[in-house]
């Protein structure tokens, strides 16, 4: 049989079991942070925050508006300090609802006088990014609208779309300069020095510059307005052409050789006529009579009629 241990053996080994002691709390091992996910190697559509792991993959840097996952762009800014922004935009041939494309536009807006020349001279010499404009809809300058396109129909890697930030930021950083416009103050590059606004064309032929040309004529009976743009070509014509082709609807009229006035066949509704004109760099006066076809069925009738046309800027 075996013995009951004494009291004092009890406690001599609960305090060497430590009973009654106050435990040690366990250590928690500290949350492992989960691992970022792997980077595309082909990206086929504008999905917000994988574009914005790959921006700053690329060393730019990357803004998301709001809690950023219910918008449609994002905010980018090159090492170098330029603004842009990034959105999803549908290709051309797009013929579902998922955005199989990327837009990349300067972020400031840009102003222009001479907008409408430059997108063209710009769009004409080079196709990698493409100039729009617009009409300022409270009357300042026009705006110019620099953008590309990238479409990401098929899959694009990430090599690729960099190359096209790389690229683009590389036109702009040139362009804005060019036109006589600042680069903005977030930019810490080398600044080129701004050219110097371009001046309108000298001219020439009618003495009229080539421009957007506000026409006002009355005959008769009655008043119209119209707007005509005169090229760089059109204006190389005499004064007394120009009047004409106005007088028709914008072309189709050749005249005799005369200074003041002459005599005018056209096609279209003036059959023929007699007109004068004056002008100035960038306005004309004009007047005479003309034969002109009524009803398309050989109705005829000869009016009088006076106009003037004013430049209002740039085609």
């Amino acid at each position: 049989m075996r013995r009951a241990l004494t009291i004092a053996a009890v406690i001599a080994l609960a305090g060497a079991a430590g009973v009654g002691a106050k435990p040690k709390p366990a250590k928690v091992a500290p949350p492992v942070a989960a691992p970022a996910p792997p980077l595309p190697t082909s990206v086929d559509r504008f999905d917000i925050e994988q574009f914005e792991a790959l921006v700053k993959s690329f060393g730019w840097q990357a803004y998301v508006p709001g809690n950023g996952r219910a918008e449609r762009y994002m905010g980018v800014t090159s090492p170098l300090g330029m603004p842009y922004v990034l959105d999803g935009v549908q290709c051309p041939d797009a013929t579902s609802s998922s955005c199989e494309a990327i837009r990349l536009r300067y972020m400031n807006p840009l102003q222009h006088p001479n907008a409408a020349s430059i997108a063209r001279e710009i769009n004409a010499r080079q196709f990698f990014l493409r100039f729009r404009f617009q009409p300022d809809t409270q009357g300042g300058e026009p705006y110019l609208f620099p953008e590309r396109t990238i479409i990401l129909k098929g899959g694009v890697s990430p090599a690729q779309l960099k190359a096209n930030l790389v690229e683009y930021d590389r036109w702009m950083i040139e362009v804005i300069p060019s036109i006589g416009l600042s680069l903005p103050g977030s930019y810490t590059g080398p600044r080129p020095q701004r050219a110097a606004p371009p001046a309108p064309a000298a001219p020439s032929g009618s003495g009229l510059t080539p421009g957007l040309y506000s026409m006002t004529m009355s005959t008769g009976s009655g008043s119209f307005s119209q707007n005509i743009c005169l090229t760089p070509s059109d204006v190389r014509d005499p004064l007394l052409k120009v009047a004409a082709d106005m007088t028709n609807g914008g072309s189709g009229c050749s005249v005799s050789n005369g200074t003041g006035s002459a005599t005018m066949q056209c096609t279209g509704r003036i059959v023929e006529g007699n007109i004068s004109a004056t002008g100035m760099s960038a306005s004309l006066r004009f007047s005479g009579n003309a034969l002109i076809d009524t009803d398309s069925m050989g109705g005829r009738a000869r009016i009088q009629f006076q106009g003037s046309a004013s430049r209002t800027g740039e085609c």
